[in-house]
């Protein structure tokens, strides 16, 4: 699959749309200041030519996750406010996750 930012940050412009209850199951949308921090960072990883995410989708607790899958691993950023994110890999086979948090600025 050839992915490129451009395509993830077009998935985040849908999220702007999401309402309420966009699964069925009740799960709240991504605020419109969430999704304004995580396009920062998808256009700040973007710059700073970090490969682009594999997707990138809203989660059940109105969050934003970031993901990226290796051979070696899985790597995932979760937005959860406009100025703060989490960074955690685990690497294939292990057991724990490595985690950091990130400010988004």
């Amino acid at each position: 699959m050839n992915l490129n930012w451009n395509e993830r940050i077009d998935d985040l412009l849908r999220l702007y749309h999401l309402d309420d209850d966009w699964d069925g199951g009740g799960s709240p949308a991504p605020a419109p200041s969430l999704v304004a921090g995580a396009m920062k960072l998808a256009l700040t990883l973007k710059e700073k030519k970090h490969p682009p995410a594999d997707r990138v989708s809203a989660s059940v607790d109105g969050t934003i996750y970031f993901e990226w899958y290796t051979p070696t691993g899985h790597e995932e950023i979760e937005v959860t406010s406009p100025v703060d994110a989490e960074w955690r890999r685990v690497e294939e086979g292990a057991d724990e996750a490595e985690i950091i948090g990130i400010s988004i600025r």
